[in-house]
């Protein structure tokens, strides 16, 4: 059963949902390389999906940024984006007016159609537009396969979540001993067609056993329900 909150219309402040215990927080590591998206297509070199492929292939921390020449900017991507694995890794659109549009992403069973999935710790996402994707604008956790994995310190700051099925979630996934903690923290998420943010410890029928702490704080929600904890998760 799902829990409701009834922040809608307005910024919330700051709220703090710690699911079966508490996430230790890991400080961040400041970015050692650099990737700059140069172009909009969905794919090849300058796109998004390569720096989110050559960030994963590194080993360490970069910072994706994007060409001040290509805003605004709108990527309309035909598949979903490759997972973000690499920890301590920065997607940053500060300052520019960048898309990555989902309408074409077809979502089928085993590949949700999801904006951006975050499965390592102390990434940041900041400054995007992430609209029309038929599932998550963004998801922060573990796939559905892992148990006792970490996915902690992620900051999802400044970012425009427009009509995704669910804004930005959160969970644990169906573990069991997995660690996640995230901050959301000044996003503006609108018309998102189920909710804001979703927050999960588990999945129904999992062996559960999460940790999950999430930090939402000046976030403004419109159009849909503010912050859902619990639940049913049906993707990865």
């Amino acid at each position: 059963m799902k829990s409701r909150s009834t922040i809608s219309g307005g910024f919330a402040g700051i709220l703090v949902f710690t699911c079966f215990g508490l996430v230790a927080c890991l400080a961040a590591a400041a970015p050692a390389l650099a990737g700059i998206v140069s172009s909009t297509a969905d794919a090849g070199p300058g796109s998004l999906r390569q720096a989110i492929v050559e960030a994963n292939g590194d080993g360490a921390p970069t910072l994706i940024t994007f060409d001040a020449a290509i805003s605004p900017a709108t990527i309309a991507l035909e598949t979903r984006l490759p997972a973000i694995v690499d920890a301590g890794d920065t997607i940053d659109a500060t300052g520019l007016e960048v898309i990555v549009d989902g309408d074409e992403v077809p979502d089928v069973a085993g590949e949700r159609a999801i904006g951006l999935r975050i499965r390592a710790s102390d990434v940041t996402v900041r400054g995007l537009t992430i609209q029309n994707f038929d599932y998550d604008g963004i998801y922060v956790g573990p796939s559905r396969l892992d148990s006792e994995v970490d996915v902690t310190g992620v900051t999802i700051r400044e970012n425009f979540l427009i009509n995704n099925l669910d804004g930005i979630r959160v969970s644990g996934n169906r573990g069991p001993g997995n660690w996640v903690g995230a901050t959301i923290d000044r996003n503006i998420l609108d018309s998102n067609r189920d909710d804001g943010i979703t927050v999960e410890g588990s999945l129904n029928n999992s062996p559960g056993q999460n940790v999950v702490q999430v930090v939402i704080r000046g976030n403004r929600v419109t159009g849909s329900l503010g912050v859902v904890t619990g639940g049913t998760l049906t993707g990865d």
